[in-house]
């Protein structure tokens, strides 16, 4: 049995698919600890291994989501393995995409400010009215941020490289397996125009009801097969609820300069500092579907792949490293 105390990596997701994605991206597994090791209250669930030279915790609630299930597993993490130093809520996260933003699906956003400058973070978000989005943008950890500014860097140099990360993940499951968490083909990402609102009535699916019209969906430039996926930096709504207005979605894009929106984040901070990583699966609006939620997550999960790689390569994060997290419990 593994040694809770041996794990400096929280890795946290909300959703049972982001746990199954996340869990891909381990180069070594380890046997998960005995449940007597383990607070007794902990109902988490876990995949311990090991990426690079880092051993890691992936996480997830065993139902439900939202702020204060983050929470209450953050905590749990925290009580369960007391020597995490380090931490990433990994996982899916509706699009806002603008005239500055081209945010597409499968795209990732990041919680950090761009070495370009601008806001970075998390923005609490307790209604989707403008006038109750004033909070602050909380940061991530500056040991995060100076790794996802590298890998912003070595990413404009070199690429990403994240779709070929889960080429080769994926090159190793079953057929069955892999085709939940494949790049749904382009002509299935529709952007529909604000205004259009998909009917109450979802029987037929979106597709159906509200299909391909060209009068209803936004003009895009085709990105060619080089620049499938884009990794954008900056703000991160965390909402109480489900985003799904395209109207509300817009005017707290442009007030606000976020770039996704969530249900997670806002619960962990203070309590777990962690990196927030989303891949885009929708765009927030009322036709979202679930078609691009497998391959969001598997998106994500490469990227944060390479954060915790980095993390191993930095001579300054020593394993023995004090925890982060040090007032009581």
């Amino acid at each position: 049995m593994s040694d809770p105390f041996n794990y400096s990596f929280g890795w946290l997701c909300a959703l049972l698919l982001e746990f199954e994605a996340s869990k891909k991206f381990l180069d070594e597994v380890h046997q998960g600890p005995a449940k007597s090791k383990l607070d007794p209250y902990d109902e988490n669930l876990y995949a311990l291994g090991r990426i690079g030279q880092q051993n890691v915790v992936i996480a997830a609630p065993p139902a439900d989501y939202g702020f204060g299930i983050a929470c209450e597993m953050a905590l749990n993490v925290r009580r369960s393995f007391p020597n995490i130093t380090h931490g990433l809520l990994v996982g899916i996260g509706g699009g806002a995409p603008s005239r500055t933003a081209d945010i597409r699906l499968g795209d990732l956003v990041v919680g950090c400010p761009s070495q370009r400058g601008g806001d970075g973070g998390i923005i609490s978000l307790r209604s989707n009215e403008v006038t109750f989005a004033q909070g602050e943008v909380s940061p991530p950890p500056p040991a995060l941020a100076r790794i996802a500014n590298r890998l912003e860097s070595e990413h404009e140099a070199l690429g990403h490289q994240l779709e070929r990360s889960i080429g080769e993940v994926l090159s190793h499951t079953t057929v069955l397996d892999a085709a939940r968490f494949e790049r749904p083909d382009a002509s299935q990402d529709r952007l529909h125009e604000a205004h259009d609102v998909h009917p109450p009535d979802e029987s037929p699916g979106c597709s159906v009801t509200c299909g391909p019209d060209p009068e209803h969906l936004m003009e895009r430039v085709d990105r060619g097969s080089s620049q499938t996926t884009l990794v954008h930096y900056g703000v991160i709504g965390s909402c109480n609820y489900v985003e799904k207005d395209a109207k509300a979605r817009d005017m707290l894009s442009a007030a606000r300069d976020i770039l996704c929106f969530e249900m997670e984040a806002a619960g962990l901070v203070g309590v777990f500092p962690s990196l927030v990583i989303r891949g885009i699966c929708d765009y927030s609006d009322s036709h979202k579907s679930k078609e691009w939620q497998g391959h969001a997550a598997m998106v994500a999960a490469a990227y944060a792949k390479q954060v915790v790689e980095i993390v191993g390569q930095d001579d300054s994060s020593d394993p023995h490293t004090p925890c982060l997290f040090q007032e009581e419990l």
